[in-house]
Protein backbone atom coordinates (compact mmCIF):
# COMPACT_ATOMS: atom_id res chain seq x y z
CA UNK A 1 0.00 0.00 0.00
CA UNK A 2 1.35 3.12 -0.86
CA UNK A 3 2.18 5.46 1.36
CA UNK A 4 0.95 8.77 1.55
CA UNK A 5 2.76 11.92 1.06
CA UNK A 6 2.24 15.38 3.31
CA UNK A 7 0.64 18.05 1.69
CA UNK A 8 3.25 20.68 0.54
CA UNK A 9 3.89 23.63 2.43
CA UNK A 10 3.64 26.94 1.04
CA UNK A 11 6.57 29.20 1.89
CA UNK A 12 6.28 33.32 1.19
CA UNK A 13 8.79 35.16 -0.44
CA UNK A 14 11.80 36.74 1.30
CA UNK A 15 10.26 40.14 0.50
CA UNK A 16 6.99 39.24 2.38
CA UNK A 17 8.62 38.17 4.88
CA UNK A 18 11.11 40.75 5.97
CA UNK A 19 7.46 43.18 5.31
CA UNK A 20 5.88 40.82 7.90
CA UNK A 21 8.70 40.95 10.47
CA UNK A 22 8.93 44.06 13.22
CA UNK A 23 11.77 46.19 12.44
CA UNK A 24 13.91 45.82 15.42
CA UNK A 25 16.00 49.45 14.42
CA UNK A 26 15.15 53.08 14.41
CA UNK A 27 13.55 54.47 11.63
CA UNK A 28 15.75 57.58 12.31
CA UNK A 29 17.70 58.22 9.26
CA UNK A 30 21.63 58.34 9.96
CA UNK A 31 23.79 60.89 10.34
CA UNK A 32 26.80 61.30 8.39
CA UNK A 33 29.61 63.57 10.45
CA UNK A 34 29.99 67.12 8.73
CA UNK A 35 32.85 67.36 6.06
CA UNK A 36 35.88 68.73 6.92
CA UNK A 37 36.33 72.78 6.62
CA UNK A 38 38.25 73.75 3.41
CA UNK A 39 41.67 74.44 4.16
CA UNK A 40 44.58 76.58 2.21
CA UNK A 41 47.84 75.53 3.03
CA UNK A 42 51.13 77.80 2.88
CA UNK A 43 54.55 76.65 3.19
CA UNK A 44 57.63 78.67 2.97
CA UNK A 45 61.86 77.49 3.41
CA UNK A 46 64.59 79.08 4.16
CA UNK A 47 67.97 77.83 3.32
CA UNK A 48 70.86 79.55 5.70
CA UNK A 49 74.37 78.70 7.27
CA UNK A 50 74.66 77.98 11.16
CA UNK A 51 77.91 79.72 12.60
CA UNK A 52 79.96 76.46 12.33
CA UNK A 53 79.39 76.33 8.62
CA UNK A 54 76.60 74.09 8.50
CA UNK A 55 74.38 74.03 5.62
CA UNK A 56 69.98 73.90 7.40
CA UNK A 57 66.94 74.45 5.45
CA UNK A 58 64.40 75.84 8.05
CA UNK A 59 60.68 74.72 6.51
CA UNK A 60 57.33 76.70 8.25
CA UNK A 61 53.90 74.96 7.43
CA UNK A 62 50.66 77.16 8.31
CA UNK A 63 47.25 75.67 7.41
CA UNK A 64 44.48 78.11 7.44
CA UNK A 65 40.70 78.04 6.98
CA UNK A 66 38.75 78.86 4.02
CA UNK A 67 35.69 81.41 4.84
CA UNK A 68 32.77 81.87 2.67
CA UNK A 69 32.45 85.27 4.30
CA UNK A 70 34.69 88.34 4.08
CA UNK A 71 33.62 89.59 7.31
CA UNK A 72 35.23 86.31 9.09
CA UNK A 73 38.38 87.31 7.14
CA UNK A 74 38.36 91.11 9.21
CA UNK A 75 37.11 89.39 11.88
CA UNK A 76 40.06 87.09 12.86
CA UNK A 77 42.56 88.69 10.65
CA UNK A 78 46.33 89.23 13.03
CA UNK A 79 46.78 93.13 12.17
CA UNK A 80 50.74 92.49 13.59
CA UNK A 81 51.30 89.97 10.85
CA UNK A 82 49.50 92.55 8.54
CA UNK A 83 51.37 95.70 10.10
CA UNK A 84 55.28 93.01 10.13
CA UNK A 85 54.19 92.36 6.43
CA UNK A 86 53.69 95.74 4.88
CA UNK A 87 56.66 96.93 6.47
CA UNK A 88 59.18 94.66 5.48
CA UNK A 89 57.76 94.61 1.87
CA UNK A 90 58.43 98.11 2.24
CA UNK A 91 61.65 97.42 3.49
CA UNK A 92 62.77 94.72 0.87
CA UNK A 93 62.32 97.45 -1.82
CA UNK A 94 64.32 100.34 -0.97
CA UNK A 95 67.11 99.37 -2.89
CA UNK A 96 65.46 99.27 -6.16
CA UNK A 97 62.45 101.82 -5.50
CA UNK A 98 61.69 105.43 -4.87
CA UNK A 99 61.56 106.14 -1.21
CA UNK A 100 58.08 108.75 -2.02
CA UNK A 101 56.96 105.66 -4.25
CA UNK A 102 56.73 103.56 -1.39
CA UNK A 103 55.15 105.65 0.82
CA UNK A 104 52.54 106.07 -1.51
CA UNK A 105 52.32 102.25 -2.05
CA UNK A 106 52.33 101.95 1.73
CA UNK A 107 49.32 104.36 1.94
CA UNK A 108 47.68 102.60 -0.61
CA UNK A 109 47.95 99.19 1.16
CA UNK A 110 46.47 100.01 3.91
CA UNK A 111 43.91 102.32 2.59
CA UNK A 112 43.03 99.24 0.31
CA UNK A 113 42.08 97.15 3.92
CA UNK A 114 39.59 99.31 5.15
CA UNK A 115 37.92 100.42 1.69
CA UNK A 116 37.97 96.48 1.00
CA UNK A 117 35.81 95.76 4.36
CA UNK A 118 33.61 98.72 3.89
CA UNK A 119 32.67 97.66 -0.04
CA UNK A 120 32.00 94.15 1.54
CA UNK A 121 31.05 94.10 4.75
CA UNK A 122 28.98 97.76 5.50
CA UNK A 123 27.94 99.00 2.27
CA UNK A 124 25.04 100.02 3.45
CA UNK A 125 26.64 102.53 5.98
CA UNK A 126 26.77 106.44 5.09
CA UNK A 127 29.18 107.60 2.79
CA UNK A 128 30.85 110.51 5.39
CA UNK A 129 30.72 107.67 8.42
CA UNK A 130 34.15 106.29 8.64
CA UNK A 131 34.14 102.44 8.94
CA UNK A 132 37.02 100.53 10.44
CA UNK A 133 37.03 96.85 11.18
CA UNK A 134 37.58 95.58 15.28
CA UNK A 135 40.60 94.15 14.44
CA UNK A 136 42.40 96.75 12.43
CA UNK A 137 40.94 99.78 14.23
CA UNK A 138 44.64 100.93 15.06
CA UNK A 139 45.79 100.38 10.87
CA UNK A 140 45.74 104.03 10.33
CA UNK A 141 48.21 104.98 13.63
CA UNK A 142 50.21 102.51 12.80
CA UNK A 143 50.47 103.37 9.00
CA UNK A 144 51.43 106.99 10.61
CA UNK A 145 53.91 105.15 12.53
CA UNK A 146 55.32 103.45 9.78
CA UNK A 147 55.44 106.28 7.60
CA UNK A 148 57.69 108.56 10.92
CA UNK A 149 59.96 105.25 11.23
CA UNK A 150 63.47 106.34 10.63
CA UNK A 151 63.81 103.88 6.68
CA UNK A 152 61.15 105.34 5.44
CA UNK A 153 60.79 109.67 7.13
CA UNK A 154 60.74 111.77 4.90
CA UNK A 155 63.31 114.16 6.33
CA UNK A 156 66.65 113.88 6.21
CA UNK A 157 68.31 110.55 8.05
CA UNK A 158 71.64 109.75 8.09
CA UNK A 159 72.61 106.87 5.53
CA UNK A 160 73.92 104.82 8.36
CA UNK A 161 71.18 104.76 10.74
CA UNK A 162 68.42 104.14 7.65
CA UNK A 163 70.70 101.15 6.46
CA UNK A 164 71.17 100.28 10.40
CA UNK A 165 67.29 100.38 11.08
CA UNK A 166 66.45 98.58 7.89
CA UNK A 167 68.17 95.57 8.55
CA UNK A 168 66.76 95.50 12.25
CA UNK A 169 62.95 95.50 11.25
CA UNK A 170 63.75 93.19 8.94
CA UNK A 171 65.30 90.71 10.91
CA UNK A 172 63.54 91.45 14.15
CA UNK A 173 60.13 89.64 15.66
CA UNK A 174 56.80 90.98 15.57
CA UNK A 175 56.68 92.54 18.89
CA UNK A 176 59.69 94.65 18.80
CA UNK A 177 58.44 95.60 15.22
CA UNK A 178 55.63 96.67 16.95
CA UNK A 179 56.64 98.60 20.17
CA UNK A 180 59.09 100.14 17.82
CA UNK A 181 56.59 101.86 15.84
CA UNK A 182 54.40 102.81 18.48
CA UNK A 183 56.43 103.41 21.50
CA UNK A 184 55.16 102.65 25.09
CA UNK A 185 54.86 105.90 26.79
CA UNK A 186 53.81 106.19 30.44
CA UNK A 187 53.93 108.83 33.29
CA UNK A 188 55.97 108.34 36.52
CA UNK A 189 55.79 111.55 38.10
CA UNK A 190 52.07 110.79 39.42
CA UNK A 191 52.46 107.10 40.37
CA UNK A 192 50.49 105.73 43.22
CA UNK A 193 52.40 104.22 45.99
CA UNK A 194 50.93 101.05 45.27
CA UNK A 195 51.88 100.80 41.33
CA UNK A 196 54.65 98.93 40.06
CA UNK A 197 55.30 96.76 43.41
CA UNK A 198 53.85 93.48 44.15
CA UNK A 199 50.34 93.08 46.18
CA UNK A 200 51.35 91.17 49.86
CA UNK A 201 48.98 89.12 49.08
CA UNK A 202 48.59 87.77 45.36
CA UNK A 203 52.10 88.38 44.29
CA UNK A 204 51.07 90.52 41.31
CA UNK A 205 52.64 93.40 40.02
CA UNK A 206 49.86 96.41 38.90
CA UNK A 207 52.01 98.37 36.20
CA UNK A 208 50.75 101.60 34.96
CA UNK A 209 48.39 102.13 32.33
CA UNK A 210 49.73 103.65 28.85
CA UNK A 211 48.79 106.56 27.73
CA UNK A 212 48.78 107.27 23.46
CA UNK A 213 52.30 108.96 22.07
CA UNK A 214 50.92 112.56 21.46
CA UNK A 215 52.68 116.00 23.03
CA UNK A 216 49.11 116.94 23.92
CA UNK A 217 48.36 114.49 26.56
CA UNK A 218 52.20 115.70 28.06
CA UNK A 219 52.78 117.72 30.80
CA UNK A 220 55.30 120.91 30.94
CA UNK A 221 55.96 119.58 34.76
CA UNK A 222 55.96 115.80 34.18
CA UNK A 223 58.48 113.24 33.42
CA UNK A 224 57.62 110.53 30.85
CA UNK A 225 58.85 107.09 29.88
CA UNK A 226 59.08 105.86 26.64
CA UNK A 227 60.51 102.43 25.37
CA UNK A 228 60.41 101.09 22.34
CA UNK A 229 62.09 97.61 23.05
CA UNK A 230 65.52 99.26 22.04
CA UNK A 231 65.98 102.07 23.85
CA UNK A 232 64.43 103.73 27.15
CA UNK A 233 63.98 107.58 27.21
CA UNK A 234 63.04 109.67 30.28
CA UNK A 235 61.37 113.18 28.92
CA UNK A 236 61.55 115.16 31.83
CA UNK A 237 59.60 118.78 31.89
CA UNK A 238 61.09 121.69 32.16
CA UNK A 239 59.22 122.86 34.80
CA UNK A 240 59.51 120.16 36.47
CA UNK A 241 59.34 120.58 40.44
CA UNK A 242 63.06 120.42 42.30
CA UNK A 243 61.46 117.88 44.77
CA UNK A 244 60.42 115.74 42.15
CA UNK A 245 63.74 115.94 40.43
CA UNK A 246 65.51 115.39 43.82
CA UNK A 247 63.37 112.05 44.65
CA UNK A 248 63.48 110.35 41.48
CA UNK A 249 67.75 111.31 40.39
CA UNK A 250 69.12 113.19 43.86
CA UNK A 251 69.87 116.32 42.15
CA UNK A 252 67.92 120.18 42.02
CA UNK A 253 67.78 120.93 38.63
CA UNK A 254 67.63 119.24 35.01
CA UNK A 255 70.67 119.95 33.94
CA UNK A 256 72.25 118.06 36.60
CA UNK A 257 71.12 114.75 35.77
CA UNK A 258 73.54 112.55 33.72
CA UNK A 259 72.19 112.04 30.03
CA UNK A 260 73.87 109.38 30.07
CA UNK A 261 72.55 107.86 33.06
CA UNK A 262 71.77 103.94 32.56
CA UNK A 263 69.77 103.54 35.64
CA UNK A 264 67.09 105.86 38.02
CA UNK A 265 67.54 106.56 41.27
CA UNK A 266 66.14 104.18 43.87
CA UNK A 267 63.29 106.25 44.49
CA UNK A 268 61.94 105.23 40.87
CA UNK A 269 61.11 101.18 41.57
CA UNK A 270 63.02 98.55 39.72
CA UNK A 271 59.81 96.49 39.19
CA UNK A 272 58.46 99.79 36.44
CA UNK A 273 61.74 99.01 34.47
CA UNK A 274 62.33 95.35 34.59
CA UNK A 275 58.51 94.38 34.07
CA UNK A 276 58.40 96.94 30.57
CA UNK A 277 61.67 94.60 29.19
CA UNK A 278 63.10 91.94 30.50
CA UNK A 279 66.59 92.32 28.72
CA UNK A 280 68.61 95.29 29.23
CA UNK A 281 67.82 98.32 27.31
CA UNK A 282 70.07 102.02 27.26
CA UNK A 283 68.46 104.43 29.26
CA UNK A 284 69.09 107.93 28.23
CA UNK A 285 67.43 111.51 29.48
CA UNK A 286 65.93 113.91 27.13
CA UNK A 287 64.55 116.86 28.80
CA UNK A 288 62.32 119.66 26.70
CA UNK A 289 65.45 121.49 25.46
CA UNK A 290 65.75 118.81 23.64
CA UNK A 291 68.84 116.63 22.69
CA UNK A 292 71.04 115.58 19.61
CA UNK A 293 71.37 111.88 20.80
CA UNK A 294 67.52 111.14 20.80
CA UNK A 295 64.33 112.19 18.28
CA UNK A 296 61.21 113.41 20.54
CA UNK A 297 59.31 112.69 17.51
CA UNK A 298 60.34 108.88 17.28
CA UNK A 299 58.31 108.52 20.78
CA UNK A 300 55.05 110.74 19.68
CA UNK A 301 53.84 109.13 17.00
CA UNK A 302 50.31 110.83 17.10
CA UNK A 303 51.76 114.72 17.10
CA UNK A 304 51.63 117.09 14.12
CA UNK A 305 55.42 117.36 14.48
CA UNK A 306 58.31 115.70 12.86
CA UNK A 307 56.31 114.32 9.94
CA UNK A 308 53.74 116.29 8.18
CA UNK A 309 53.90 114.44 5.23
CA UNK A 310 53.66 110.71 7.20
CA UNK A 311 50.45 112.32 9.09
CA UNK A 312 48.98 113.41 5.38
CA UNK A 313 49.58 109.64 4.84
CA UNK A 314 47.69 108.28 7.51
CA UNK A 315 44.75 111.05 7.07
CA UNK A 316 44.90 109.87 3.72
CA UNK A 317 44.52 106.33 4.74
CA UNK A 318 41.67 106.61 7.29
CA UNK A 319 39.36 108.90 5.13
CA UNK A 320 39.42 106.00 2.20
CA UNK A 321 36.92 104.10 4.94
CA UNK A 322 34.54 106.87 4.33
CA UNK A 323 34.40 107.03 0.70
Amino acid sequence: MARCSPPPRLIAPASSRARAQPCSRSSTPRRFPPPPPARAYLQSAVLYTTPSGERRVRVHNLAVQVVELAGSVFRFADMEAVVAGLLRHAMARMMTTKMSTIRDELTESCSAILYAYRRNCAANTAATQLIIPEAFRALPMYALGMHKSKPLKARNVSPDVRAYTMHRFLSSPVRYTMFHLYPRLLAIHDLDDTIALPNPDTGVIEMPSLMRDSYVFMEAGGIYLADNEELQVLWIGQSTSPQLLRDLFAVDDTADIDPYMVRASSSLSPYLLIHLCPFHIPLRRLTSRGSPRASRSSYTISSRTAGASAAGGARRCASRGRT
